[in-house]
């Protein structure tokens, strides 16, 4: 009889665990219909590139504003970083894990749902003003942080003048020499 029990009982639980990862699977697939309906793949290539544009524009503006020329050098080598970023955030390398998110924050019925919405008219809407509306809003906050410059600036100064003033407070009165001995 227990043994009777513990087969019953294995035969559940590898038809338990098989059901779990078929379970798993069917939400991946969905979540991987429901990323393609999204475009995500485009949306994250031309966010990258609209964020290189604005960092190229804002990094001239700063110039412009501190009346220092850019160095080219540095205008190089950012270059390089961007590329780099851009080859290792690619959506080949970062699908698994967007993937992964969306089976943990949605169930199967959710992400049908979600799918069905991104399929409709208003759906597709979406997925073609997102990159404008995102350009739009970065460009909101990059004129925001444009505008907190000069006050940055204020409270930079201000703490440097503050921390030099402790460290000459702090300063030891300077050695006496062989001749005020």
């Amino acid at each position: 009889m227990r043994r009777a029990l513990l087969i019953i009982l294995a035969v559940l639980l590898t038809f338990g665990v098989e059901q779990l990862y078929a379970d798993e699977a069917s939400q991946r697939k969905l979540a991987e219909e429901l990323l393609l309906q999204m475009k995500v793949d485009q949306q994250i290539m031309q966010s990258f590139e609209q964020m290189k544009a604005m960092q190229r524009q804002q990094m001239e503006s700063m110039s412009q504003n501190s009346g220092v020329k850019m160095n080219p050098s540095s205008l190089a080598m950012q270059d390089k970083i961007m590329d780099l970023m851009g080859q290792e955030m690619s959506w080949d390398k970062l699908k698994d894990a967007y993937v992964g998110v969306y089976v943990e924050t949605f169930t199967e019925e959710d992400l049908q749902g979600l799918i069905n919405f991104y399929k409709s008219p208003t759906g597709q809407k979406l997925v073609e003003k997102t990159p404008e509306l995102s350009a739009k809003v970065m460009e909101i906050g990059q004129k925001q942080a444009l505008q907190l410059l000069p006050k940055i600036k204020e409270i930079t100064s201000a703490a440097t003048q503050e921390m030099q003033q402790k460290t000459q407070e702090k300063a030891p009165d300077a050695p006496l020499g062989n001749a005020e001995k």
